[in-house]
């Protein structure tokens, strides 16, 4: 029986198996020496965690140095919640289309609790373009997370921008202001030096903000020109 106030075992071992995966996402491929200081675990217990990870073929081992990298698996399992995640199914073929258009690197993003993440990142093939890995993060308060911050409760927004230096809070509200004056948010070097962003929220029936449409380009490039492409491209995927 799970003592009263606890974390039960097998949600322990779960939340240090994503743990993991992330950093093996943020870092690329790794050693266990440097997947031991990225999670703070102990070197028995990842080596457990990288063994069971490695059998489920969510991490391989990477040539010919051994380091750990994502496995596959993963990219089945991508796959699999293309074709059935509605949010997904709705969006790809909008942003398909945007990236036609735009012929710049072209990201759907999903709303977490204090960041925007990568679902979908789509690349042109034939001009030069903005690499983007699916690990990165973007607080909800940097760039063009600031296009989800905008549409959350009064409440959430508060706490997000009482976490910050005063100065600093200044600015984000207000990014936050013009985001609710214009529908999109911009974003010059700030989460990338030399790289621009231009982002949308996709929100549901109520409002609340569910993914990000944005779209990423060097600066010179002036990705914010593609702000009325990006809002109707974020609008056309809502439920």
């Amino acid at each position: 029986m799970t003592a009263v106030g606890t974390v039960p075992e097998s949600a322990q071992t779960a939340d240090r198996a994503f743990q993991v995966l992330d950093a093996v996402a943020r870092r690329g491929a790794s050693t266990m020496a440097e997947l031991v200081r990225e999670t703070g675990l102990e070197r028995r217990i990842l080596g457990r965690l990288v063994g069971s990870l490695l059998k489920a073929g969510v991490v391989d081992r990477a040539e010919p140095d051994g380091r750990y990298e994502l496995g596959t698996r993963l990219v089945e399992l991508a796959a699999i919640a293309e074709r059935r995640n509605g949010l997904l199914a709705r969006a790809r073929p909008v942003l398909d289309e945007l990236l036609e258009t735009v012929e710049a690197t072209t990201i759907l993003h999903r709303v977490h609790s204090d960041h925007i993440a990568p679902m979908l990142v789509l690349t042109p093939t034939d001009v030069v373009s903005v690499g983007y890995p699916m690990g990165r993060r973007i607080a909800l308060h940097e760039g063009t997370g600031r296009a989800a911050l905008a549409w959350l409760p009064a409440d959430r927004v508060e706490e997000v921008l009482t976490s910050l230096a005063e100065d600093r809070r200044a600015a984000v509200e207000e990014g936050v202001a013009e985001v609710r004056r214009t529908g999109v948010a911009l974003s010059l070097g700030e989460v990338v030096r030399g790289v621009a962003a231009v982002g949308a929220a996709v929100r549901d029936a109520r409002g609340t903000p569910l993914a990000v449409v944005a779209v990423v380009a060097p600066e010179g490039l002036h990705p914010e020109r593609f702000a009325a492409e990006v809002h109707a491209a974020a609008r056309r995927i809502e439920p």
